[in-house]
């Protein structure tokens, strides 16, 4: 008959293993109070919690179990009648020249394919690196916003 394995439980207080890439975090916490602040009604938006590296396999499991896809953006806007995607990238780093790289923001295949069914289905769905790429794509959308972080 096998033994079976004891678990040993989790000391107290010591931390959780995280394998996210902290420029998502970074990124979704510079969005997140902008968005907040910004996007008036009669525009709604709301962020998705689609980060793999975040979660254990089991909780991946049980949020794909309740719906959430894969390539999901990491935004959405919706005004007037039109569903905005906005996936959210890494800003360019600089080279050693102090120059900014023309790096290319590179999307997952899952990202390529969700991205397609969702402008198929009539939503409109952008790549943006930078706050202001963020703004630019949301006034020419018409959607209205307190704040601003263009330079005027």
């Amino acid at each position: 008959m096998a033994r079976a394995r004891r678990r040993t439980p989790r000391k107290t207080g010591a931390p959780r293993r995280i394998t996210n890439r902290p420029e998502e975090t970074f990124r979704k916490t510079a969005v997140v109070p902008w968005l907040t602040v910004s996007v008036l009604a009669p525009a709604v938006w709301w962020a998705t919690a689609n980060e793999k590296g975040t979660r254990s396999t089991f909780e991946q499991q049980l949020l794909v179990s309740l719906g959430l896809k894969e390539g999901i953006p990491d935004i959405f806007v919706l005004h007037a009648g039109h569903l905005l995607g906005i996936e959210l990238k890494r800003p360019p780093g600089r080279l050693k020249s102090g120059a900014l790289s023309r790096a290319k923001m590179q999307l997952s295949d899952g990202q390529i394919k969700m991205h397609a069914a969702l402008r198929a289905a009539g939503a409109v769905v952008t790549t943006a690196n930078t706050m202001e790429a963020i703004e630019l794509f949301l006034r020419c959308h018409g959607v209205p916003l307190r704040a601003s972080v263009l330079a005027r």
